[in-house]
C-alpha cells in the first residue's frame, strides 16, 4: 500500500475519480445510485449522519480543504420552498433558518448534490413549528446579547439601564413561553436549563444560544468531515 495525503484545493471540481470509492467513481453509470438524505423522526434533515455518509464515499487519502466557505441548505431544491408570505408557513424562511443550513468546503457542497438525493419536503406543520421554534430562539439570544452590551455600555445612567435590562428580562420570558407552546420535540434547548430568575441569570448565560441562533455548523462540519474513512486506501 502506498501512502497518498491529496487534498483537492480547486474549488468548484469534483473529488478523482481514483479517490472515490468504487461505487461513485463513474456517476453516470446506470449502476449508479444517490444515497438517500437521512432525516429526523420529524423528516427534517439529519446534518450529522447527512455529512459522515457523503464523506465516507471518499476513500481515506482524500482530504477536503480546510476553508468551509459555502453555504448549503440542508433542504433543497430552492423551487420547492417558495417565498410565500403572510401565510401561516413560509417555506423560504423555513429552509433559510440557521438550523437548515450548513457551512461547507464548495467542492464538498458540490459533491454532496452530486451523489445525495433531494431530501423529501417536510409537512407544512413541520416547517411550521421549526420556523417558530427559530424565532423563539433568535430573540432569546437577541435579549442576551443586547443585556450583555447594556452592562457594558459606559457612562449609561443606572436608571436608564435597570430599565432596559427589565425589558429585556420580561421579552426574554416571552419568548421563552413562545418556545414553551410548541411541541417538545420542536424545542432546540431544554427549556428548564434557561429559565433565568432575574437579570443576573441573563447576563451568565453562555454560548448555546449563540450556536442555535448564529451559523453553528462550522465546527461539527471540520470535526465530520475531518474524521478518518473507512473505506481502503490506494492500492501500490
Amino acid at each position: 500500500m502506498r501512502s497518498v495525503c491529496r487534498v483537492n484545493d480547486a474549488p468548484h471540481t469534483l473529488p478523482p475519480p481514483e479517490l472515490r470509492a468504487p461505487e461513485f467513481r463513474n456517476l453516470k453509470s446506470a449502476q449508479f445510485t444517490r444515497i438517500e438524505t437521512p432525516l429526523s423522526p420529524l423528516g427534517l434533515v439529519d446534518k450529522t449522519q447527512l455529512l459522515k455518509a457523503v464523506n465516507e464515499t471518499l476513500i481515506a487519502e482524500y482530504k477536503w480543504p480546510s476553508t468551509l466557505d459555502d453555504d448549503h441548505h440542508l433542504q433543497w431544491p430552492s423551487n420547492q420552498y417558495p417565498n410565500i408570505s403572510n401565510t401561516r408557513v413560509n417555506p423560504h424562511s423555513f429552509r433559510n433558518n440557521v438550523g437548515n443550513r450548513c457551512d461547507l468546503p464548495r467542492n464538498f457542497h458540490n459533491w454532496l448534490h452530486a451523489v445525495t438525493q433531494p431530501p423529501t419536503l417536510p409537512s407544512e406543520e413541520v416547517m411550521y413549528y421549526s420556523n417558530e421554534a427559530q424565532i423563539a430562539i433568535d430573540t432569546l439570544h437577541r435579549c442576551v446579547q443586547n443585556a450583555k452590551m447594556l452592562v457594558r455600555k459606559p457612562n449609561m445612567k443606572s436608571g436608564r439601564l435597570n430599565d432596559r435590562l427589565t425589558e429585556l428580562f420580561y421579552e426574554y420570558h416571552e419568548a421563552l413561553a413562545m418556545l414553551e407552546g410548541i411541541p417538545i420535540e420542536f424545542h432546540p434547548i431544554d427549556v428548564d436549563d434557561f429559565r433565568p430568575k432575574g437579570i443576573e441569570d441573563i447576563l451568565n448565560i453562555q454560548g448555546q444560544l449563540g450556536r442555535l441562533a448564529t451559523s453553528s455548523t462550522v465546527a461539527v462540519a471540520t470535526r465530520i468531515i475531518r474524521q478518518p474513512r473507512a473505506q481502503t486506501t490506494i492500492a501500490a
